[in-house]
């Protein structure tokens, strides 16, 4: 039921903008806790690339700008990674084209952490 509902979360994320085309709650430690990712991607490399990430950004929201890591935004050539704290040890990382309104998917990545952290 855990991961069920954590799904949903996930597939209901994906379905408020087409410009949403993965996302995963992912422990600090790489773990792949649930994820809606297109066929193909792997679990394991998204948990440790998003783990990496996260870990700088913590380290460097600490130590350039003095607080706590709330999410970072990657821009590729072919879209965005959004990664967003989602509890003291999970995050919510979204994949999302390069149309896609930033804000907006920030906006309900983070009504889905919420939800996420109820559960947790």
């Amino acid at each position: 039921m855990y991961s069920a509902t954590l799904g949903q979360l996930l597939t209901d994320l994906n379905n408020t903008d087409a410009n949403i085309e993965a996302s995963a709650f992912i422990t600090t430690d790489g773990l792949v806790m649930c994820s809606a990712l297109p066929a193909g991607m792997s679990e394991d490399l998204t948990g440790a690339m998003s783990a990496s990430v996260v870990a700088v950004g913590k380290y460097a929201a600490d130590y350039l700008v003095g607080g706590k890591f709330e999410h970072i935004i990657i821009k590729g050539e072919h879209g965005y990674i959004l990664i967003k704290q989602a509890g003291e040890h999970t995050v919510i990382t979204v994949l999302a084209k390069t149309d896609a309104q930033l804000e907006q998917i920030a906006t309900n990545a983070d009504t889905a952490a919420k939800q996420a952290l109820a559960l947790l």
